[in-house]
């Protein structure tokens, strides 16, 4: 009986602790996001303008 009930309170706090987590997860998941769209666009401008340079023609 007492197995029983320390197995539902350890699985309640592994839930509760996950559900904080995931929530966090999903907030850091969100600004994330952003910074990596700025890099990647930096990135992408970067590559652009060396292309550029690369091959004057084309433009």
């Amino acid at each position: 009986m007492k197995d029983t009930n320390f197995d539902l309170q350890t699985q309640f706090n592994i839930f509760k602790g996950f559900k904080i987590e995931n929530t966090t997860m999903m907030a850091m998941i969100k600004s994330n996001m952003m910074e990596i769209i700025m890099h990647f666009l930096d990135f992408f401008c970067k590559l652009l303008a060396v292309r550029r340079a690369s091959f004057p023609n084309l433009t």
